[in-house]
């Protein structure tokens, strides 16, 4: 984050402590349907139009550390395949033969000399070309060079995977834009991945991101713990291209000494003023929100298993501590982060109930939750407004407030 940006932060955060109302040309929130939580049909608009055209995170390098290493994923609904090739790239495919559609790895992750099919034993190499076929003389015209698994795009930013499985998509760093750039001096190439844990959530999963696009719940739900660090009066927002967002919010006076200061000597040491003086943390769009600290981060990730029920990824990654196990400083950050995760999930199923509930007719958003409003509007770009149904749609009202990349 360059120099001109943290200062435009830290201005923000001070007239936030000022405001005492909305800014005056801040429009009139609509309802957010409450349909968009629970209607079969928007659930089908976003399986067919969001995850398959969306740039996803599915993995950090170091989770397919060498030629051979693979990693299975599901998360857009169909089966892909992530795998390193003796060449050291990491590439993606569908896990389905070109035979008679069989996958050829059925281990979740694991290592591997070649790719082969349980069914017919067709063999492909590690990137993706058909190298055997029994019984080969049999298939009349049979041209291996044509029956190479299917490939998926595969981008990297840092050490993060992504994939998406629409080839006309932009390209991964230009649909991230302006958030490489402003990541550069945490030198995402050099961090390292530490763990990953992944569990269920009895909620729709825009429901489960909602809960963490905003500060206005802290009092209520962290009384004993964020609230005590953080001061959600001074918390500003940054509404950014393509779905993304960022938030800064103040630390509280009494808690600054110490802050951003590393764990035990484990810092990014590259890192600039912001995430040293106050909690950053972004939205990559449709799904990841990651509050970046100094010490290491998680990356928070929610999958749609079904309309009701999330899986929820936590993936930490930290810096760069040399030989050995995961240092202790870094373990103790994790564990009070699962105790937050904790409170901040355990109101969801609640929550979910009532979604469904004759009671909840829709959604007002306050200037606070502005995040969440425009988190909606791109689901919408995403699917394009004319497919959903009026009744379901969010009306687009923070076009003016999408900060210019160039903005000062």
């Amino acid at each position: 984050m360059d120099e001109r940006l943290s200062a435009r932060i830290k201005r923000e955060i001070e007239l936030e402590f000022q405001r005492r109302a909305a800014p005056p040309d801040f429009p009139a929130l609509s309802d957010v349907p409450a349909g968009r939580y629970t209607d079969p049909a928007f659930f089908e608009l976003e399986r067919h139009h969001l995850w398959s055209r969306s740039w996803l995170m599915v993995a950090h390098r170091e989770e397919l550390p060498a030629p051979g290493s693979f990693r299975l994923c599901d998360e857009t609904g169909h089966p892909i395949l992530l795998v390193r090739g003796q060449d050291k790239r990491i590439r993606a495919f569908y896990n389905t033969c070109r035979h008679r559609g069989g996958p050829v790895v059925r281990e979740a992750a694991g290592q591997a000399r070649q790719l082969r099919c349980a069914y017919h034993s067709w063999t492909y190499d590690l990137e993706g070309q058909l190298i055997a076929v029994p019984d080969e003389h049999d298939f009349v015209g049979l041209d291996r060079s044509c029956r190479a698994l299917i490939p998926v795009r595969c981008e990297t930013f840092g050490g993060w995977v992504f994939i998406n499985e629409d080839d006309a998509a932009p390209p991964l760093l230009e649909s991230l834009a302006p958030i490489p750039e402003e990541w550069s001096d945490l030198e995402p190439s050099k961090l390292r991945f530490v763990e990953r844990q992944s569990f269920d959530l009895a909620c729709n999963w825009k429901a489960a991101m909602d809960a963490f696009l905003e500060v206005y719940h802290l009092k209520h739900i962290h009384p004993n713990t964020v609230n005590q660090l953080l001061d959600p009066r001074g918390t500003t927002m940054g509404l950014l291209p393509g779905g993304h967002s960022r938030m800064v919010s103040a630390v509280r006076p009494e808690r600054r000494d110490g802050y951003g200061g590393g764990g035990g000597g484990l810092e990014i040491e590259t890192a600039g003023e912001i995430p040293r003086i106050a909690n950053l943390s972004y939205t990559l769009f449709p799904n990841l929100v990651t509050p970046l600290d100094v010490i290491g981060f998680p990356f928070l990730l929610f999958w749609p298993r079904d309309i009701r029920t999330t899986r929820f990824d936590v993936v930490w990654f930290g810096p760069n501590w040399g030989d050995g196990e995961v240092p202790d400083p870094l373990r103790s950050i994790l564990r009070l982060f699962d105790g937050v995760l904790r409170e901040d999930t355990e109101n969801l199923p609640w929550i979910q109930r009532s979604l469904e509930s004759p009671g909840f007719r829709g959604m007002p958003l306050s200037y606070q939750e502005r995040r969440i409003y425009h988190f909606h509007e791109a689901i919408d770009r995403a699917i394009g407004p004319e497919k959903i149904p009026r009744s379901l749609r969010v009306e687009p009202h923070l076009g003016p407030w999408i900060e210019n990349q160039t903005q000062a």
